[in-house]
């Protein structure tokens, strides 16, 4: 009688833990979801935030992805990764407005020399209008990034100085 107890007993305690209840997987993948959702949300704010800039943060560009980098690249890696993309992305976009700054600050002061001024005159439009195209590609880049981050997806930058490895 024992021995019919444990073939019946036994097997329904293995069954058990090798299967758990549908509610049971139900509560570990919802765990597991919002635990990726919340990585993917720190991955796209380490993106969205580079574009508080345009409201007027001084390097806001840069400081908005440091922040949430240093507070949670130990955690995820998918931060980990996003936001040394997205800071290598910002301080490249930094540099080439700067360049591009000098370059026009250059070319005002070159503009009261004769003949060279007429360059320098030609020079100032394109220079505003390469700030114009920089400005738009960054958003626009910024934007696409977060949005394949809000997906999981790692995106990589075109034309990047990878200064963080």
């Amino acid at each position: 009688m024992l021995a019919d107890i444990k073939k019946i007993v036994i097997p329904d305690i293995m069954e058990s833990t090798e299967n758990p209840a549908p509610e049971q997987r139900q509560a570990s993948e919802t765990q597991s979801s919002l635990k990726n959702q919340g990585q993917h949300t720190f991955g796209m704010l380490c993106h969205l935030l580079a574009l508080t800039a345009l409201v007027g943060v001084p390097f806001g560009n840069i400081l908005g992805p440091l922040v949430i980098w240093l507070v949670k690249k130990e955690e995820d890696p998918f931060v980990d990764k996003c936001g040394k993309e997205s800071l290598n992305f910002q301080i490249t976009a930094t540099f080439a407005g700067v360049a591009l700054v000098i370059i026009g600050i250059f070319s005002t002061f070159i503009a009261v020399i004769p003949i060279i001024g007429l360059i320098s005159f030609l020079l100032l439009p394109l220079v505003a209008l390469a700030g114009l195209a920089l400005m738009v590609a960054v958003i626009t880049l910024t934007v696409i990034a977060a949005i394949k981050a809000s997906e999981g997806t790692h995106y990589v930058y075109p034309y990047t100085m990878r200064l963080i490895k």
